[in-house]
């Protein structure tokens, strides 16, 4: 039966059972170097790791919004004090004039980076694997 080409049941299942584990292999192979490609960087962080940052980030983002909105509101009430000619105590006059408008500007720039820096953090997280709808 050989001589026809026909190959003897055993033979054609152990064939088909290597061709599948070779399948099976080259398959593995191709998912890992996908992983090691470096395209998700999350993947090499541990899941506490990535909590603690995205607290950090939404905090620090949080405690300079709030800095900003009241210094800008000191500020004003500061401005205030000069265009419509009343006091305010002293002490909150000089801490205005003499830490909150100088450092308002650097200020601007701290919520920048929190700003800027959440919203890296999470296009990387939305552009990784497991945030990627597959059916």
């Amino acid at each position: 039966m050989t001589d026809l080409g026909l190959e003897k049941p055993a033979e054609s299942s152990n064939k088909n059972l290597k061709e599948r584990i070779a399948e099976e292999k080259r398959l593995i192979a191709i998912e890992e170097k996908e992983l090691n490609r470096g395209g998700n960087i999350l993947r090499k962080i541990p899941a506490p790791l990535l909590v603690l940052i995205d607290r950090f980030l939404k905090g620090g983002l949080a405690l300079t919004t709030v800095a900003f909105v009241a210094a800008g509101i000191s500020i004003c009430v500061e401005a205030a004090t000069v265009a419509f000619e009343f006091d305010i105590p002293a002490e909150w006059d000089e801490f205005i004039v003499q830490t909150i408008e100088p450092n308002f500007t650097p200020l601007l720039g701290i919520l920048l980076l929190f700003s800027v820096s959440l919203g890296i953090f999470t296009t990387i997280q939305l552009g990784s694997d497991e945030a990627t709808y597959k059916e």
